[in-house]
């Protein structure tokens, strides 16, 4: 059954985001929704992230996701790459054994 994971990021160069995600027993992303205090251009670029997010199940395709957005979209308060890499730690600790689910 999926879960939901609330990640917070607060950094010196960003906005605060908020990450709302479900999770499946597998630590496969099934949905995704960001929101926070900042801007991002074209204003669609947003969903297009979370819908390059969602069914990632490792690290490359977080990156890759990232990438996409860095060519594609500009963001003020909000680091595509910094987002992704977050969302890596959390489900890193979330899916270790033991933990979170």
């Amino acid at each position: 059954m999926p879960s939901k994971v609330v990640l917070v990021i607060r950094e010196k160069h960003t906005k605060t985001i908020t990450v709302e995600a479900r999770v499946s027993g597998e630590c496969r992303l099934e949905d995704v929704k960001i929101t926070g205090d900042f801007f991002i251009y074209p204003p669609e670029a947003l969903e297009e992230y979370e819908r390059l997010l969602r069914g990632c199940e490792n690290a490359e395709c977080y990156l890759n996701a990232a990438a996409i957005m860095e060519r594609t979209a500009e963001a003020i308060g909000f680091d595509w790459r910094l987002v992704s890499e977050r969302i890596i730690k959390a489900l890193e600790r979330y899916c270790s054994p033991g933990q979170g689910r």
